[in-house]
């Protein structure tokens, strides 16, 4: 019987200096990590958000169109949609396919959005999930971000 490899396994070992990550020595390949017997909780506490299925249209109509530009916008088109952020886009790097699941949660008039993304990888077209938390608000009758976890200087 021949035993057939798919995976390979290698450790990326990083350095953060609690505002960014930088890759300090060489990768390495490791044999197969041993999976530990922890239980994992995935599961977050959705009951309590927001059920209104109008406001969960119009901010993932928002949300989509923020993404597009996260994505394939650049730093100053990206700007339109935030107050102040800075954030560099992930022009092709990946791309932007669709918003799989929104959870909103209103707190003190904004809003508290936890988003599952599909994302595909630019060149391989890999599709991977991505978990946003941020925090919307509405200015002027038109939505912004106001906390999203990728501002450059955070």
């Amino acid at each position: 019987m021949i035993k057939v490899h798919l995976f390979k396994y290698f450790v990326v070992p990083v350095k953060s200096d609690g505002e960014g990550f930088v890759v300090h020595q060489l990768p390495y390949f490791v044999a197969e990590p041993k999976k530990p017997d922890i239980a994992v909780d995935t599961e977050e506490d959705r009951d309590d958000a927001e059920h209104d299925p109008e406001l969960e249209e119009e901010i993932t109509s928002f949300l989509d169109t923020f993404f597009l530009g996260y994505t394939e916008g650049s730093t100053q088109e990206l700007s339109y949609y935030t107050d102040g952020l800075e954030l560099q886009t992930l022009d092709d790097v990946l791309q932007f396919e669709e918003i799989e699941e929104i959870d909103i949660y209103e707190e003190d008039e904004q809003y508290k959005v936890h988003a599952d993304v599909i994302m595909s990888e630019a060149n391989s077209q890999t599709k991977m999930l991505y978990p946003f938390s941020m925090e919307l608000m509405k200015v002027e009758g038109r939505w912004i971000v106001a906390d999203f976890p990728f501002t450059l200087g955070k």
